[in-house]
């Protein structure tokens, strides 16, 4: 088997449906070929980032609905053929379809409500209204409402490569994440155009008794969404920035605020469930 041939598998092994014989060969090509196994780690991390962001349901156009049904309509009338009978309920699913967007946008409305923390893209110059952070856990719900429309790039955290980008208007609905792994998984919010970012470490269904280590602030941000399984927003100027860490106590808050009592940041916890660290 060759790598060519062995990349065509990555997918199936990744998702255990191919069949003993062809998984032992690639298992064993794997083993044997440390670039193999490299371009298979890059495969199985972007497979881990693409499930930990959400699926969005895509609304059907209003007129397309009308559309088929008119041509099939022409159709029937210049065949004289019998027409196929879900053609006559076709034009209710532009309603049906819209009616269901409504609702999912009505309940992601409703629970964006109540204290939300300011997390602002550092350095923006667009002057303009700041994402807002709200959730708990694994998940999180990003309102954003520009006066003009803005593209939104949300990226691998850890290895920078774009995951998801959208498009945020006045009137946009909250924008969920959900992190699926056991791990902490570290988003990269970043308007387009714009140089600087907002991080977002948001806990995985694991937990980690860790309570000391050293790094960079963004790793101290994962350490802390880890043990208090807290999302934890940072906006700072300089993310590699190291410090030293011992995070006691049951309070996250209290804990990332010792460690940066004497550092040039601001911590803030409004309820929310979400905790923010921010340059002052």
């Amino acid at each position: 088997m060759n790598q060519d041939k062995a990349r065509e598998f990555f997918s199936a092994h990744y998702e255990e449906t191919l069949e003993p014989g062809l998984r032992q060969t690639l298992e064993q090509r794997l083993r044997n070929d440390a670039n193999l196994q490299a371009d298979y780690a890059a495969f199985v991390e972007t497979m881990q980032e693409l499930e930990a962001l959400p699926r969005e349901e895509i609304e059907i156009p209003i007129f397309l609905s009308d559309r088929i049904a008119t041509r099939l309509d022409e159709e029937r009338a210049r065949k004289t053929i019998r027409v196929p009978v879900w053609s006559l309920w076709i034009r209710g699913l532009a309603f049906s379809g819209l009616a269901a967007v409504a609702i999912t946008g009505a309940v992601i409305s409703m629970q964006s409500r109540g204290p939300v923390a300011n997390a602002g893209i550092v350095g923006s110059t667009t002057g303009d209204a700041q994402p807002t952070f709200s959730g708990a856990g694994s998940t999180v719900s990003m309102s954003f409402r520009p006066r003009s429309e803005k593209t939104v790039i949300v990226s691998s955290g850890v290895t920078g490569r774009e995951l998801q980008r959208f498009t945020a208007t006045g009137d946009s609905p909250a924008h969920p994440f959900e992190n699926r792994l056991a791990g902490t998984a570290l988003f990269q919010i970043q308007l387009q155009g714009e140089k600087d970012s907002t991080l977002l470490a948001l806990p995985g269904s694991g937990a980690s008794s860790a309570a000391s280590g050293m790094g960079t602030i963004r790793d101290f941000a994962v350490a802390i969404a880890d043990r208090y399984h807290m999302p934890v927003i940072l906006s700072t100027r300089d993310d590699q920035k190291r410090l030293s860490w011992k995070l006691d106590g049951a309070d996250p808050r209290e804990a990332a605020s010792a460690v940066l009592k004497d550092q040039e940041f601001v911590v803030d916890q409004r309820g929310n469930g979400v905790l923010s660290l921010m340059d002052r």
